[in-house]
């Protein structure tokens, strides 16, 4: 649903030095204008991370329709890349929701390959309701993610997702919920 702005764009704002990351409705061109940043791009140029700990806080957004998530992908090769979300949450749809997977994507040369995934939920309280940190522990034999740095989920780590990886925060809308959406801001 909708595309990511580019800076500047009223989606990112500074408020008491946070920053504050939105979705809004471009009803003038009947889509949603979501916000991401991200220590690289698909082909690698930038901060990427391979044994590593990443970590942020923030206020979730509680509103219908939202999808804040903080994630890390592999380079986009012809083999295919990695995904591992360390939180993906569904605002009101599911708000007592964590739920974090490792996925590894099929390239355009991968014959014979599917997509393959190992997923994990835990149900918590309402993550709306105020301020948590979020966190992944990637060593090489597992990827361990945290919540208020308390380790709520440990999948093994397969050796396509041994690779370097480069961290995105997004807030967009989900595709799955029913209409009317709601504008969603993550501090």
């Amino acid at each position: 649903i909708g595309h990511y702005a580019r800076v500047p764009d009223p989606v990112y704002t500074l408020e008491d030095d946070r920053l504050v990351m939105a979705t809004r409705n471009d009803t003038a061109n009947h889509e949603w204008i979501c916000s991401t940043i991200q220590s690289a791009n698909s082909k690698g140029d930038g901060v990427l991370c391979q044994n590593c700990y990443v970590e942020f806080k923030a206020l979730m957004p509680g509103t219908h329709g939202c999808w804040p998530a903080l994630w890390l992908l592999s380079e986009h090769t012809d083999a295919g890349h990695s995904e591992i979300d360390v939180i993906e949450y569904y605002g009101s749809s599911d708000p007592n929701g964590h739920h974090h997977t490792i996925h590894i994507w099929p390239g355009p040369q991968s014959k014979n390959q599917t997509h393959l995934f190992n997923s994990d939920y835990t149900k918590v309280p309402v993550l709306s309701e105020g301020w948590h940190t979020y966190g992944a522990l990637l060593s090489p034999s597992w990827v361990i993610m945290y919540l208020d740095r308390l380790e709520m989920a440990r999948i093994e780590r397969a050796a396509p997702n041994q690779v370097p990886h480069y961290v995105i925060m997004d807030v967009t809308m989900n595709p799955k919920d029913t209409p009317p959406l709601q504008e969603a801001y993550m501090e």
